[in-house]
């Protein structure tokens, strides 16, 4: 800010007989004031959304989170895609294979007993090793 100071008072010396110089340093003042106020609002904005991204991410994690859990409890031994969703009780298997099974795959909670044959017809899941793991902590839980 000295800087600042320096440079205006000495340009308000160099022309200190020219009335246009109030009317800059007053232009000069409104537009860092408009920067300031546009930075400031900038970051508030940055902030809150930010906020507001974490809060609905967390949600839609924990959402899936427990669909996937649903999944893993049901999930014993091997089980075609079919059984899967007659056990959770499911009947759109898009619904089922988007929120639960292509998730839960990918987290590595279960697996195919045929990856190389993922449409096949034989196509069974079972639990890995997580998936096991997080069975036992749940039924530690109950």
């Amino acid at each position: 800010m000295h800087k600042r100071n320096v440079f205006i008072s000495s340009v308000q010396k160099e022309f200190a007989n020219e009335r246009p110089i109030t009317s800059f340093c007053v232009q000069v003042s409104g537009q860092v004031t408009g920067q300031v106020t546009g930075q400031a609002t900038g970051e508030v904005t940055g902030e809150v959304t930010d906020h507001v991204t974490d809060h609905v991410t967390d949600h839609v994690t924990d959402h899936v989170n427990e669909l996937i859990l649903r999944l893993v409890i049901v999930l014993e031994n091997k089980k075609s895609r079919s059984e899967l969703m007659e056990s959770l009780d499911l009947r759109h298997s898009g619904n089922f294979r988007d929120n639960y099974l292509n998730p839960a795959i990918e987290e590595g909670y279960i697996e195919m007993t045929i990856p190389d044959k993922p449409k096949s017809i034989k196509q069974k899941y079972q639990l890995t090793h997580k998936g096991i793991e997080l069975k036992n902590r749940i039924s530690k839980i109950k």
